[in-house]
Parts: C-alpha cells; sequence; structure tokens
C-alpha cells in the first residue's frame, strides 16, 4: 500500500546558496510538505545521494527546486531503470 502516510520524503535547500530568499522560500515549501502526513523528512545532503535513496525504495520522493541536469543526470537514470519516474514541480 502507498500513500504518503507511510512515505519519506527526501528535500534539499543547498542551491540557494546563502541567498535568504530563496532559502525562505525552500524552507516554506518544506513546511507545506509537513502539513501531510508524511512518515518523514530527510535531507542527505547532495541531490545525488536523494535520487539514490528513492531509485533503492529507502524514499519514496525528492523535492528540489534550482536543480542543474548534471546534479539529477544519473541519478534520474538510477529511478528510471528502478521503474520510477521524475517530474517537474511546476
Amino acid at each position: 500500500e502507498h500513500n504518503l502516510h507511510h512515505a519519506l520524503i527526501n528535500v534539499e535547500f543547498g542551491a540557494a546558496y546563502g541567498d535568504a530568499v530563496k532559502i525562505a522560500k525552500k524552507v516554506h515549501e518544506a513546511q507545506l510538505l509537513l502539513n501531510y502526513p508524511v512518515h518523514g523528512v530527510r535531507a542527505f545532503g547532495a541531490a545525488t545521494m536523494n535520487l539514490v535513496s528513492v531509485a533503492r525504495g529507502i524514499s519514496e520522493a525528492y523535492m528540489e527546486e534550482g536543480l542543474h541536469a548534471w546534479d539529477v543526470a544519473a541519478g534520474e537514470l538510477l529511478i528510471r531503470e528502478a521503474g520510477g519516474y521524475i517530474t517537474s514541480m511546476y
């Protein structure tokens, strides 16, 4: 059974690089996520680690804004090979 109650969601704040407005937006988005009955929210510190966690089935989703192709290319391949998919939040 898959639902948010049992989901472990990965998020990151690193792409903001000290920009207070971007960091505040990312914190707000994480707070919105925490309003859902999720099992937990984690940050592994790197897009690749978060994507590998999803590909391995450790986490159900990963959310981060502002990533570049080189941040996600390898992880996206792993997720697709594992039967998952990647989508835009917008």
